[in-house]
Order: structure tokens, then C-alpha cells, then sequence
């Protein structure tokens, strides 16, 4: 359950941490209209509550450690590119849906889930 939030929370979160990196627009602008810092807040909230309802304190970890990752991925591409584009908003809901998985594999292996 977790996984999808956790991308299309990453998505919301960049959207509104980053400028359009393209002068000229292009398909990914028309989600950029309206946007707000408040983006990231709310996909930052959202993204807690589902992990710490859908699997605890373990949900929360990986929800926490999602959003870390999206700070990440969201500097790196201000630092390569400039901001974001619909391909680089695509390409961190993709990677951002791991993260959930692989806190949880962590988890498993520590023992921490049965």
C-alpha cells in the first residue's frame, strides 16, 4: 500500500519544491500551473499518515525514509537540470516506489516484522 503513496507523494512534493526546468514549457508544465510550496507539505503528511496506518511504526520509517530520498533526487535534479520536467517527475515516482519496499526488507531481516 505503501509504494504508490509513496511515489505519487514524491511526485506532488517536487512539483511543488522545483521550478519547471524548460523555458519553453512542454507536457509536464500543465501540471505545474497552480502549484505551491504547500505541495510538499501535504504530500509529506499524506505520505506519513498512510505509512504509519498501513504498517505502523515500520510504515512510518519507510514513509520518512521516502521522503528523504525525494529531498535527494529533487537536489539533484535542481543541481543537473534546474529544476524538473514530466520525464524527471516520472522517473522519481519510479524510484521513490522502492523505497517503502526496501525499508521494509530491512526491516524483515532485523526481525522487526514476523
Amino acid at each position: 500500500i505503501i509504494m504508490p503513496v509513496a511515489g505519487r507523494s514524491a511526485m506532488i512534493m517536487v512539483m511543488g519544491a522545483l521550478p519547471y526546468a524548460r523555458p519553453e514549457g512542454g507536457l509536464g508544465s500543465v501540471f505545474m500551473r497552480g502549484r505551491s510550496a504547500l505541495w510538499v507539505i501535504w504530500g509529506l503528511f499524506f505520505l506519513s499518515a498512510a505509512g504509519l496506518a498501513a504498517a505502523g511504526w515500520l510504515g512510518f520509517a519507510a514513509a520518512i525514509a521516502a521522503a528523504l530520498m525525494t529531498a535527494l533526487a529533487a537536489v539533484y535534479t535542481n543541481h543537473k537540470i534546474g529544476g524538473i520536467t514530466g520525464d524527471t517527475i516520472g522517473a522519481t515516482c519510479e524510484i521513490i516506489e522502492l523505497v517503502p519496499l526496501l525499508v521494509a526488507a530491512a526491516g524483515i531481516h532485523r526481525g522487526l516484522v514476523a
